[in-house]
Formats: structure tokens, sequence, C-alpha cells
């Protein structure tokens, strides 16, 4: 007779995914947890784990680091269970939704050594689908192989499903050999049918574009119409994604993969090829509060820029100085040095210590089309926010010379005034936005020195005589940067095929604010890299344990201020 399902409450199912997002450690290379083999392939989502026991270990060690309590309500009741009668330990989780009326319905799937133990010690008989008490809930539950217990507050789904399996390998293949490699890695995974999803997508980006055009104006239209072809091929061509996520007492990494359908457009164009590691050794070694690298050189990012070029408009010259400046180059790196407290204090400003590096094969045309792109913006008048932004540039080549250094100077500035019936509010936004410039780029406003190096061009972004030098220097020996021991401790823990990669060492960026937040540890820093294989897009995110501990310890600060600091009451626990 079949059972019937309640309103779901399965608090205790979320619980228990987090409880399990553990290291997997009997996974092997490119392989998924094997619970999925069996979640069904109509499965809108999924999220799994592949060892339960190792899990609980490296969950419990990173929050201990990151100084996050992980007791408390559902989770501190399933992590109970965990230990409890007829539970594999060592076993593969999941927990599946599957459509439904008004809502998914969740299924959890619990690995345990005797099914008929395991139920018999929560209520039950072993037999067919059955209520049982489990983390404190009542739930209805069923036999799934020989292995697993499947758990939901709707009894009617169990009842109606057949737990087969041999869906493992349709999941592997759906996800994609990049997406199974970093499975193979990580402690969960989440997989999910993006194509099931594009339709509502399509649905939102029109309504956001027709926003867009309504308040704002030609402009907004223009940026639209040059990201629609990108947009579109995303919505046609998605196929699934996967989220990979590691715990470690050393740091949490995320990985977001989406791959598309083969002989797809976008397909085509993220199938690898691209390679930071160079450009960060072009950049000075240094205290930094952010680096990022880019590579532009790969036939994928070309016909990114010439799909996005066909829907901007021809006439605009500032726009087209930029495109030349892209296709002249082929990969480019920053680096934002960290200012001093004294610098700051006498007006430097927080770009100081910045540089850029622009790698091309002809570094005197990539000279010159950084010369036209300042140029063209020299003149230009817009409307912002109920503001007028009026921007004077100039570009003056072998305008000095630092040591035996060729040197161009450049400049942009801007002036901020309230526009034509404008409230009076304009007026203090325009004092504000005049500050802000001041206070990123110091006393003399947006400027700096540019020089050529063997393999392109060299950018300060400030008039600072020993930053041009070091920046030289560094991008004709190579090795700088990238020699760094934390942001290569960082750098390997981050997925390969990179087309962008970033670092942000929170320590050296709080630093600025000591006066007011007092000293600052040092802190390791924060990694994200963009890359691609296998006709696969990837992002991926490392964030160590002392970034989070200090973030909340922030929160905490800033909420005890009061609501003008963002705070509104504290809650000491971390809901998961």
């Amino acid at each position: 007779m079949p059972m019937q399902g309640r309103s779901p409450k399965l608090s205790f199912v979320a619980s228990a995914t987090v409880a399990a997002c553990g290291l997997a450690a009997s996974a092997s290379a490119q392989s998924l947890p094997s619970s999925l083999d069996f979640v069904p392939t109509q499965a809108a989502g999924a999220i799994a784990v592949a060892n339960l026991g190792s899990a609980m270990a490296d969950l419990q060690a990173f929050a201990g680091a990151a100084q996050l309590p992980l007791g408390g309500g559902a989770l501190e009741a399933v992590m109970g269970e965990l230990d409890g009668d007829a539970i594999n330990g060592d076993g593969s989780a999941a927990l599946f939704f599957l459509p439904g009326e008004r809502e998914p319905q969740v299924v959890l799937l619990m690995p345990v050594d005797d099914y008929g133990a395991f139920v018999g010690a929560r209520g039950g008989v072993g037999a067919g689908v059955e209520e049982i008490e489990f983390a404190g809930e009542e739930v209805f539950v069923r036999r799934a192989g020989n292995g697993h217990a499947a758990i939901s507050d709707a009894g009617d789904l169990l009842d109606a499903w057949e737990p087969a399996g041999g869906n493992l390998a349709a999941h592997g293949a759906a996800a994609g050999a990049r997406a199974a490699a970093a499975a193979g890695d990580a402690d969960v995974i989440i997989v999910g049918n993006l194509a099931s999803l594009t339709a509502e997508w399509r649905e939102g980006y029109e309504g956001v574009k027709q926003m867009a055009a309504m308040f704002g104006g030609p402009e907004a239209a223009q940026g639209f119409a040059a990201i629609d072809p990108i947009a579109s091929a995303f919505l046609n061509d998605a196929g699934a994604g996967t989220i990979a996520i590691d715990f470690e007492a050393d740091g949490v990494t995320a990985r977001v993969l989406s791959r598309f359908k083969e002989g797809s457009l976008l397909a085509s164009l993220f199938n690898g090829g691209s390679n930071t590691d160079d450009l960060m050794a072009h950049l000075p070694k240094q205290d930094f509060g952010l680096a990022l690298a880019y590579d532009t050189s790969s036939p994928a990012f070309k016909s990114v820029v010439g799909l996005l070029a066909q829907g901007l408009p021809q006439d605009n010259a500032n726009l087209q100085a930029g495109l030349e400046l892209i296709n002249n180059s082929s990969g480019a790196a920053f680096v934002m040095g960290a200012p001093t407290p004294q610098q700051l204090t006498i007006g430097a400003g927080m770009f100081v210590g910045s540089a850029a590096y622009f790698r091309g094969d002809d570094p005197a045309a990539l000279r010159d089309s950084l010369a036209t792109a300042t140029r063209a913006a020299d003149g230009q008048v817009q409307e912002q926010q109920g503001l007028v932004v009026t921007t004077t540039a100039s570009y003056t080549e072998n305008a000095r010379k630092i040591g035996d250094i060729d040197v161009d100077e450049w400049s942009t500035m801007s002036s901020f005034q309230p526009a034509e019936g404008a409230g009076p509010e304009a007026l203090q936004a325009a004092a504000q936005a005049q500050q802000v410039v001041g206070l990123m780029f110091g006393l003399s406003g947006p400027g700096g020195y540019v020089a050529q190096t063997e393999d392109g061009i060299v950018m300060t972004m400030a008039r600072n005589s020993e930053m041009l030098s070091s920046a030289v220097a560094s991008a004709n020996a190579g090795g700088g940067l990238a020699s760094d021991a934390e942001l290569r401790a960082i750098s390997s823990k981050l997925p390969g095929n990179r087309a962008l990669e970033l670092y942000i060492d929170a320590d050296q960026l709080l630093g600025a604010a000591q006066a007011f937040l007092g000293p600052v540890d040092p802190m390791p820093p924060i990694g994200f890299v963009a890359a691609s294989g296998s006709g696969t897009a990837e992002i991926a995110l490392h964030l160590p344990p002392a970034v989070i501990a200090k973030g909340v310890e922030l929160g905490t600060l800033f909420g005890a201020m009061g609501p003008q600091f963002g705070g509104g009451g504290q809650d000491d626990s971390i809901d998961f």
C-alpha cells in the first residue's frame, strides 16, 4: 500500500549533507562518489560525499582552524547519527532532488552496514517503505541496494521509486573528464542538470535586458548587444554543472565547473590552452594587496573578444582603442602593492606601489595602443547617477628618463559635478567621488609611467620612479612575484589551464586601516582562478581559515557598532 507523504521538513537531510562534507580519502583520481550510482539521471541535482568518516574529520579540522562552531540543532543530531547503529562510516552518501508539483522532493542515501539492523534500531522492521525515527524526526525509509538506506519525508515518493542503480557511468559521462578529475580530489560534490534550468534563466535574462534598456538608456542596450552572443550560446549549450569542495585544515577549495554540449561553440572555446604562470613571473616580487594575471593568447579568448566586438558601436573611439590594446597584447598582469600607513598619511594613494605588465610580440605597437586608448578618453563627458563626469586625459612619449630607461607619462583626471536638476545630495556625492579618487591615486590624481621591456610594456599606477625601475627589471628577468612562497602554496591548490588567476592578501589590505582596526596578523592570500579544459569552463576559489576567522571577527566588531556599520543583532552560532 503506498505511503502518504507529509509536508517537506527535511532539515536533517540538509544538515546531513553538510556533515558529510569531508575528505574523500578513498576516492581514486577521476572518480565520482559511488552513491551516485543510485541517483536517477533525471534528478535536477545531487550532493554526494565519498567517505563519511574522513569527511567529518576533515570538516572538523577546517572548522577548528577557522574558529567556526559546528554544533547545534539538526546538524548536531545528524552528527550523532553518524556514530549510530549500523551506519557505515566509511561509506558514500548522497542527497538528490526530484521534480515535484510545488517544490523539489528530496531523498537522502545513507550508507549502512546492515539495513535490517539500521531500521531495527530506529523502530522499523526492514520491509518495504516504513516509518522510522532518524536524527530526532519521523521519516520514511526503504532499502537501496545492499549498502544504502533511502530516507525521505515523502513516503509515496519512496514507494514509487525503484532504486535499481547503474547510473554512475551516466553521471560521469555528463559531468565530463575535467569535472570527474575535480571530484576525485574533492570532499563533497554537487552535480546539476544546467540544461533543465535554461528556460527559466532565459526568461530572467530577457527580463533584465528589458529593464536595462528602459532605465539604462542606449549605453545599457549596447552593452547587452555585445554580450548577447555569449549569453545565448551559454543558454543553448549548457549541459552539466559540478561543484567540487575540498576541506582541509589549511583552507577550503571550491571548484565550479560548467560543461557544454559536445560540438557546440562554447565547448570548442573551453578546450584549454591558457597559461598565466609566466605572466605572474613578470611582476615585481613584493608585499601586495592584490595580484592578478590573465592570458589572452588562446584562440578561445580571441574568439570571445571577436563575438563581443560585433555588438559594440564602431564609432566609439574609446571602446575601439581598448579592443586594439587587447588585440595587440597576449596577456597582462597587475600587482597592487600594499601602501604603508605613512604613505597614506602623506597622500600617496593606495596605488603608489602598483604596476601592470602587458605582454606582446611587438612592444612598440603595444605602447602605441596604450597611448591611443589613453588619449581616446580625453574630453569624455558622461552622466552617472546624478553626476556629470568629465575626463581629461593625456599621454606624453619620452617624457623623462629614469636611470637609462626612456619613460612615457600618462594621466587621466576626472571632475564630478551635479547633473542639471539633481538634488542637494548630488553635491555631497560629487565630493565623495573626488575623495575616493584621491584615496586611490593620491593628491596628484591618476597618472604614472610607461616603459618598453623585452617582450612587452610596463605601466605604473603612480609617478613612482622606484616602482618603474623595479617593474622593468622584473619584466625582463622573470621570476618575480611567481616565486613568492605563500603565493605558490595557494596556487598549488588550484587547477591548471588558467585564463586568469587572482590573489588577495587580506592582511596587507587591512593593514592600511591599522589605526582603526589595530595590528593585523599575517594571513595567507585568497586565491581565485578561471580555467578550462575538455569543453568545460571552470572557476575555483581557495579560502584560508585565518581569513575566514578574521572575517567573522570583523563582522562581530562592526555588528557591535550598530546598524550603520552593518550590525543588527549577533548570533554566535554558524548555521549550516
